[in-house]
């Protein structure tokens, strides 16, 4: 067991790396759009795809997917050495916790039961993926390939809808 808690190390260093980095870029963005004074409501809606692709693409694209990979599934990858049928009740649960976690909606018309349904699925494909491969990186690609699929559906809206459509402020 401790073998393979050993094996994740260098992933985990890499997230490690990738959330701290992430973390100084968000707060640069940050500081740099409070410097601004004319930031506010109508800034925003006259620059959507800036905001989103500045704010939103990073965090959901590359920080969450590290962070949130390695809180859930990192343990169940150490603790399943083969897909069996133990790794599925792992694999369900580690996906309820996620979707449990995630308790904002994204969008303004999206419920939350849809929200959380919709994480539970990405929990299962990434649980399974991570399981099946062995791999922390494999679970990291389907949560990131999950989050800019979702990127691109609020850009699209962004550009072919009168309306706002980037995401509550608690989101």
């Amino acid at each position: 067991m401790i073998e393979r808690l050993y094996a994740l190390v260098p992933i985990l260093a890499l997230c490690a790396t990738v959330l701290l980095v992430g973390h100084l870029y968000l707060r640069c963005i940050n500081e740099w759009l409070l410097k601004k004074k004319e930031v506010d409501e109508r800034f925003i809606e006259k620059n959507k795809l800036r905001c989103l692709f500045l704010v939103l693409f990073p965090h959901w694209c590359i920080i969450a997917p590290a962070y949130e990979e390695c809180l859930f599934r990192a343990p169940l990858i150490a603790l399943c050495p083969f897909m069996a049928p133990f790794a599925w009740v792992g694999i369900t649960l580690q996906a309820l916790l996620f979707a449990l976690f995630h308790r904002k909606t994204v969008l303004p018309d999206q419920s939350l039961l849809v929200r959380r349904a919709g994480v539970f699925i990405l929990g299962m494909f990434a649980g399974y993926a991570g399981v099946l491969y062995q791999s922390l990186a494999a679970s990291i690609l389907v949560h990131f390939v999950w989050n800019f699929i979702i990127v691109l559906v609020i850009a699209a809206n962004a550009i072919f809808k009168k309306e706002p459509t980037l995401p509550h402020k608690g989101a």
